[in-house]
């Protein structure tokens, strides 16, 4: 499902369009198993720090930053295809033991900071677990004619400016 969309040489082409790789990934996708829960607190750890955000003073005493890890490995509740996903999304994010960081300073209070590394979490996860629809026949349908017209126009255009080539260079020999 991870892997991009292969297509053999025996096809009718040998490049899939976005809507004809986005089609197959829906294919693929429709019998993957969702995420049976939402991340909760006792799936992170964490660790809070002095914050450089807002805040005046307490900045300077108040430990106001928030900092999430969440190990990705060992989540039961998410779907190997959902793991793979969100390893490659958020690769950035990913210490070398595979524990994904997250953290927020954007606000004065550490409970505020903490609901927002929790939506950034959940986000992160919502999107890893996206599944696209199928797309219904009559785009299938149209998306083959653009193909097919477009395939056509090339073959025009090749057959076009083989013809004005071959044209010029009969004229250099007609000296």
């Amino acid at each position: 499902f991870v892997g991009s969309v292969q297509w053999s040489r025996s096809s009718r082409s040998l490049r899939a369009t976005p809507g004809e790789r986005a089609a197959e990934l829906a294919k693929k996708a429709k019998d993957l198993p969702p995420p049976s829960r939402g991340i909760s607190m006792d799936d992170v750890d964490l660790s809070y720090s002095r914050s450089s955000g807002p805040g005046g003073q307490n900045v300077n005493k108040v430990e106001t930053k928030v900092q999430a890890s969440f190990d990705v490995g060992t989540a039961k509740f998410l779907p190997n295809w959902v793991k793979e996903n969100l390893r490659k999304q958020q690769v950035n994010r990913f210490n070398k033991d595979g524990v994904l960081i997250v953290s927020c300073e954007e606000q004065r209070t550490r409970q505020d900071n903490l609901r927002i590394v929790m939506q950034k979490l959940q986000g992160m996860i919502d999107k890893a677990a996206f599944k696209p629809k199928m797309p219904d026949k009559a785009k299938v349908n149209k998306m083959r004619r653009a193909k097919r017209a477009a395939n056509e126009k090339r073959l025009q255009d090749k057959k076009f400016k083989s013809k004005l080539l071959q044209k010029r260079r009969e004229a250099k020999f007609n000296y």
